[in-house]
Protein backbone atom coordinates (compact mmCIF):
# COMPACT_ATOMS: atom_id res chain seq x y z
CA UNK A 1 0.00 0.00 0.00
CA UNK A 2 2.83 2.38 0.83
CA UNK A 3 4.32 2.02 -2.64
CA UNK A 4 0.94 2.81 -4.25
CA UNK A 5 0.57 5.94 -2.12
CA UNK A 6 4.18 6.91 -2.74
CA UNK A 7 3.70 6.42 -6.49
CA UNK A 8 0.57 8.56 -6.40
CA UNK A 9 2.41 11.32 -4.53
CA UNK A 10 5.25 11.29 -7.06
CA UNK A 11 2.86 11.01 -10.02
CA UNK A 12 0.78 13.93 -8.71
CA UNK A 13 3.94 16.01 -8.47
CA UNK A 14 3.68 16.50 -4.71
CA UNK A 15 7.31 15.51 -4.29
CA UNK A 16 8.27 18.69 -6.16
CA UNK A 17 5.85 21.13 -4.52
CA UNK A 18 7.12 23.93 -2.34
CA UNK A 19 6.27 24.40 1.28
CA UNK A 20 4.25 27.40 2.49
CA UNK A 21 7.53 29.02 3.50
CA UNK A 22 8.69 28.72 -0.11
CA UNK A 23 11.30 26.06 0.61
CA UNK A 24 11.44 22.94 -1.56
CA UNK A 25 9.65 19.97 0.00
CA UNK A 26 11.52 17.76 -2.52
CA UNK A 27 11.83 14.06 -1.80
CA UNK A 28 10.66 14.15 1.81
CA UNK A 29 7.07 13.12 1.08
CA UNK A 30 7.74 9.50 0.06
CA UNK A 31 10.04 8.63 3.00
CA UNK A 32 7.48 10.16 5.37
CA UNK A 33 4.84 7.86 3.92
CA UNK A 34 7.14 4.87 4.40
CA UNK A 35 7.78 5.90 8.00
CA UNK A 36 4.06 6.36 8.57
CA UNK A 37 3.26 2.92 7.19
CA UNK A 38 5.67 1.41 9.69
CA UNK A 39 4.55 3.85 12.39
CA UNK A 40 3.82 2.80 15.91
CA UNK A 41 7.01 4.10 17.40
CA UNK A 42 7.98 7.50 18.65
CA UNK A 43 10.89 7.34 16.19
CA UNK A 44 8.51 7.37 13.20
CA UNK A 45 6.68 10.40 14.56
CA UNK A 46 9.98 12.15 15.24
CA UNK A 47 11.16 11.37 11.71
CA UNK A 48 7.93 12.86 10.39
CA UNK A 49 8.37 15.98 12.51
CA UNK A 50 11.98 16.43 11.40
CA UNK A 51 11.06 16.21 7.71
CA UNK A 52 8.37 18.86 7.76
CA UNK A 53 8.81 21.68 5.29
CA UNK A 54 10.19 24.86 6.87
CA UNK A 55 7.50 27.05 8.37
CA UNK A 56 5.19 24.16 9.40
CA UNK A 57 4.65 23.90 13.16
CA UNK A 58 2.87 20.97 14.80
CA UNK A 59 2.39 22.71 18.17
CA UNK A 60 3.03 19.70 20.37
CA UNK A 61 0.52 17.21 18.98
CA UNK A 62 3.01 15.26 16.85
CA UNK A 63 3.83 12.80 19.66
CA UNK A 64 0.33 11.35 19.32
CA UNK A 65 1.17 10.21 15.81
CA UNK A 66 3.37 7.48 17.28
CA UNK A 67 0.20 5.75 18.45
CA UNK A 68 -1.65 5.90 15.15
CA UNK A 69 -0.34 5.50 11.61
CA UNK A 70 -3.63 7.00 10.42
CA UNK A 71 -2.83 10.27 12.19
CA UNK A 72 0.57 10.29 10.54
CA UNK A 73 -0.93 9.89 7.05
CA UNK A 74 -3.64 12.45 7.85
CA UNK A 75 -1.01 14.95 8.91
CA UNK A 76 0.91 14.33 5.69
CA UNK A 77 -2.27 14.94 3.72
CA UNK A 78 -2.87 18.26 5.51
CA UNK A 79 0.69 19.37 4.85
CA UNK A 80 0.38 18.40 1.17
CA UNK A 81 -2.86 20.37 0.84
CA UNK A 82 -1.38 23.41 2.58
CA UNK A 83 1.58 23.31 0.19
CA UNK A 84 -0.73 23.12 -2.81
CA UNK A 85 -2.82 26.01 -1.53
CA UNK A 86 0.27 28.12 -0.89
CA UNK A 87 1.59 27.40 -4.38
CA UNK A 88 -1.69 28.53 -5.96
CA UNK A 89 -2.29 25.13 -7.56
CA UNK A 90 -5.61 24.61 -5.77
CA UNK A 91 -8.47 26.58 -7.28
CA UNK A 92 -6.52 27.72 -10.33
CA UNK A 93 -7.91 25.02 -12.62
CA UNK A 94 -11.52 25.87 -11.77
CA UNK A 95 -10.88 29.56 -12.41
CA UNK A 96 -9.27 28.77 -15.77
CA UNK A 97 -12.09 26.41 -16.80
CA UNK A 98 -14.74 29.01 -16.00
CA UNK A 99 -12.73 31.73 -17.75
CA UNK A 100 -12.26 29.47 -20.79
CA UNK A 101 -16.00 28.83 -20.90
CA UNK A 102 -16.69 32.56 -20.77
CA UNK A 103 -13.97 33.07 -23.39
CA UNK A 104 -15.67 30.62 -25.74
CA UNK A 105 -18.90 32.61 -25.48
CA UNK A 106 -17.03 35.89 -26.03
CA UNK A 107 -15.18 34.45 -29.02
CA UNK A 108 -18.51 33.66 -30.65
CA UNK A 109 -20.40 36.79 -29.53
CA UNK A 110 -17.71 39.34 -30.48
CA UNK A 111 -17.58 38.09 -34.05
CA UNK A 112 -14.25 36.23 -34.01
CA UNK A 113 -16.00 33.27 -35.62
CA UNK A 114 -16.91 35.37 -38.65
CA UNK A 115 -13.26 35.19 -39.74
CA UNK A 116 -11.90 32.16 -37.88
CA UNK A 117 -13.01 28.54 -37.90
CA UNK A 118 -12.98 26.24 -34.87
CA UNK A 119 -14.20 22.71 -35.59
CA UNK A 120 -17.19 21.67 -33.51
CA UNK A 121 -18.39 25.23 -32.89
CA UNK A 122 -20.45 27.84 -34.70
CA UNK A 123 -17.19 29.58 -35.67
CA UNK A 124 -16.94 28.74 -39.38
CA UNK A 125 -15.11 31.76 -40.83
CA UNK A 126 -12.75 31.35 -43.76
CA UNK A 127 -10.93 34.69 -43.93
CA UNK A 128 -8.53 34.10 -41.05
CA UNK A 129 -6.65 30.97 -40.04
CA UNK A 130 -8.41 27.89 -38.68
CA UNK A 131 -7.92 27.99 -34.90
CA UNK A 132 -9.07 24.42 -34.18
CA UNK A 133 -5.65 23.33 -32.87
CA UNK A 134 -4.20 26.76 -32.12
CA UNK A 135 -2.62 25.82 -28.78
CA UNK A 136 -0.58 23.05 -30.41
CA UNK A 137 1.23 25.56 -32.63
CA UNK A 138 4.68 26.81 -31.74
CA UNK A 139 4.17 30.38 -32.98
CA UNK A 140 1.55 33.06 -33.58
CA UNK A 141 1.05 35.20 -36.68
CA UNK A 142 3.03 33.10 -39.17
CA UNK A 143 6.12 32.80 -36.96
CA UNK A 144 6.02 36.36 -35.61
CA UNK A 145 6.28 35.33 -31.94
CA UNK A 146 6.18 32.22 -29.73
CA UNK A 147 2.80 30.80 -28.70
CA UNK A 148 2.22 31.96 -25.13
CA UNK A 149 -0.86 33.32 -23.40
CA UNK A 150 0.83 36.70 -23.04
CA UNK A 151 1.77 36.87 -26.72
CA UNK A 152 -1.67 35.70 -27.79
CA UNK A 153 -3.20 38.53 -25.76
CA UNK A 154 -0.80 41.03 -27.40
CA UNK A 155 -1.71 39.64 -30.81
CA UNK A 156 -5.46 40.04 -30.22
CA UNK A 157 -5.25 43.53 -28.70
CA UNK A 158 -2.48 45.02 -30.85
CA UNK A 159 -2.34 42.97 -34.05
CA UNK A 160 -1.36 45.89 -36.25
CA UNK A 161 1.48 46.93 -33.93
CA UNK A 162 2.81 43.36 -33.78
CA UNK A 163 2.44 42.68 -37.51
CA UNK A 164 1.62 45.80 -39.55
CA UNK A 165 -0.55 44.98 -42.55
CA UNK A 166 -2.02 41.79 -41.07
CA UNK A 167 -5.59 41.15 -42.24
CA UNK A 168 -6.77 40.89 -38.63
CA UNK A 169 -7.65 44.23 -37.04
CA UNK A 170 -6.49 45.09 -33.54
CA UNK A 171 -9.08 44.50 -30.82
CA UNK A 172 -7.66 46.87 -28.20
CA UNK A 173 -11.16 48.15 -27.55
CA UNK A 174 -12.04 44.87 -25.79
CA UNK A 175 -11.70 45.07 -22.01
CA UNK A 176 -8.58 43.27 -20.79
CA UNK A 177 -10.71 40.80 -18.79
CA UNK A 178 -12.57 39.80 -21.97
CA UNK A 179 -9.35 39.42 -23.93
CA UNK A 180 -7.93 37.28 -21.11
CA UNK A 181 -11.03 35.08 -21.15
CA UNK A 182 -10.77 34.63 -24.93
CA UNK A 183 -7.09 33.73 -24.54
CA UNK A 184 -7.97 31.23 -21.77
CA UNK A 185 -10.35 29.61 -24.26
CA UNK A 186 -7.92 29.64 -27.19
CA UNK A 187 -5.14 27.96 -25.20
CA UNK A 188 -7.47 24.99 -24.62
CA UNK A 189 -7.63 24.33 -28.38
CA UNK A 190 -5.03 21.59 -28.65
Amino acid sequence: MTSRIASAVVKAGLSNRTSPAGQPASGTWVPILADCRAAGTLAAAAAFRNRLPPGIRLNGWWKGMARSPHLCVSALFLIAISSLCASGAVGQETKTKSSASAGRQLFLSTGCGACHRIAGTDAQGEIGPDLTHLASRATIGANIMPMTSENLSKWIRHTQMVKPGARMPSFGMLPVAETDAIVDYLVTLK
